[in-house]
């Protein structure tokens, strides 16, 4: 068997894979979905603002729990006081004049007050309820973001896995080329090639290098992107993809449309902030009801003046009271307020419609994007194995001296575009497969 002499390149490749695998990490799909989960800033971002919903959804933010205070107070002054008493049991009434120097008076005051509203048109509620949807929108705004941020990392993760393949197709191709230039400058040397031969052997084999070169460096490149959506700090950090991710043909577009309408979490999201716009006008229409307070106290008051007839008053214990309240008119600002809230319901019942209109539309095209990319699977697996037997001939046959190194350059040249075209359907058909389960919002649920 003739040794094949490999240029300094392709040695250096074949070095770097013929090192031990734990000098990359070994990454499956479902290890960076977890990484991103940790890691990702927008995910992050979107979780924040979902705590803070959740922590604001509370009876006590709607007003329907009543509040209790400590308040107190003490107070000095110190000021001339010029005072005059009349004696009404004289008549005329005799008048007394007081006049003190640097009077004095002190007050000092404690209370625990409670307040509770025991009616306000049900406003209460509604503002309960608003919390409530306001905290299931940002779930669903949580959920959006993570399916969003997953989608694109696997997208990531299939642009690393395409272009690794690349890699693998383009080296398998450049091992053809040294293989085919050797055997034409072994026949150049005993006679039976000629110098054009040889020429475009190396012309063909240095082509092949440079795109070896450069899907290389575009391979480094996703791999850069994959790491930034994960959140790692380290850009240089090695990885390789674990997986090779088959496309799932039984998908329904019955059933993914069907889902899509009841479980896509943009149309969710929608429909929630009609209900928030719906609660929004209870709340407006809650002024045109009387509203009904209670208060409560418990507190002490005590006051020293030096000028007055009464040089201490000390007072404690309870004091309650029913506060009723009714705006009669209030410059049509209650009227104008109703208006803007009938008109947030009909603009977000608008944009529900077209939420759903939209989710309809982006299913069927990406169903038929997936359909095509199925079709055209198929036929260019047909099409690698057809390109792959007319190479073996192809290359058997230039051995055997029946053809010339042209004809099996194409033929080479054939099956590498067939090889790339292959991978690049395989995965525009995964990538619609994903697209499909986001949108049918079994994304997060489904196996992938």
């Amino acid at each position: 068997m003739k040794m094949i002499r490999y240029s300094t390149p392709i040695l250096l490749a074949l070095i770097w894979l013929a090192q031990p695998a734990s000098a990359q990490q070994q990454l499956t799909l479902q290890d960076a979905f977890e990484a991103a989960l940790q890691n990702n800033h927008a995910i992050e971002i979107e979780r924040i603002e979902r705590e803070q919903a959740a922590n604001n959804f509370f009876r006590g933010n709607a007003g329907l729990l009543p509040t209790l205070e400590l308040v107190g107070g003490a107070e000095f002054s110190l000021e001339n006081a010029n005072l005059e008493i009349a004696d009404f049991s004289e008549s005329p009434p005799q008048i007394d004049r007081i006049s003190v120097d640097q009077s004095e008076s002190r007050s000092y005051n404690a209370a625990l007050q409670l307040n509770y509203t025991l009616f306000d048109g049900f406003r209460g509620r509604y503002a309960y309820r608003q919390l409530r949807s306001q905290d299931r929108a940002a779930q669903l705004s949580e959920q959006i973001a993570i399916e969003n941020t997953l989608l694109e990392v696997a997208g990531a993760y299939l642009e690393l896995l395409r272009r690794t393949e690349n890699v693998e197709i383009l080296e398998e191709n450049v091992a053809v080329s040294e293989d085919r230039l050797e055997r034409i400058r072994e026949d150049r040397r005993v006679g039976s090639a000629t110098e054009l031969e040889l020429l475009n052997a190396e012309v063909n084999y240095n082509a092949d290098v440079i795109e070896l070169s450069t899907a290389e460096v575009e391979r480094d490149a996703a791999v850069r992107d994959l790491l930034f959506l994960l959140g790692s700090d380290d850009p240089e950090e090695e990885i390789e993809p674990a997986d090779r991710i088959e496309v799932n043909e039984d998908l329904n577009p019955e059933e993914i449309q069907q889902n899509a309408l009841q479980q896509n979490a943009t149309l969710l999201l929608a429909e929630e902030q009609t209900s928030q716009a719906e609660l929004g006008r209870n709340i407006a229409t809650a002024d045109r009801y009387p509203r009904v307070s209670l208060s409560s106290s418990y507190g002490y008051l005590r006051q020293e003046q030096d000028a007055s007839n009464l040089p201490l008053l000390e007072t404690r214990g309870f004091t309650g009271g029913v506060t009723v309240s009714y705006s009669i008119f209030t410059g049509r600002q209650r009227s104008r307020a109703i208006q803007n809230a009938d008109l947030d319901i009909r603009s977000s019942r608008e944009q529900k419609q077209s939420v759903q209109n939209e989710v309809r539309t982006e299913v069927s095209n990406s169903f038929s994007q997936y359909a095509n990319a199925l079709q055209q699977l198929q036929l260019s697996e047909l099409n690698v194995e057809t390109a792959d037997r007319n190479f073996e001939n192809s290359r058997e046959a230039f051995q055997q001296g029946q053809i010339t190194s042209i004809e099996l350059r194409e033929a080479q040249v054939n099956l590498l575009n067939e090889n790339l075209r292959l991978n690049d359907l395989r995965y525009r058909a995964k990538q619609s497969e994903l697209l499909l389960l986001v949108l049918s919002g079994t994304f997060l649920n489904g196996e992938i």
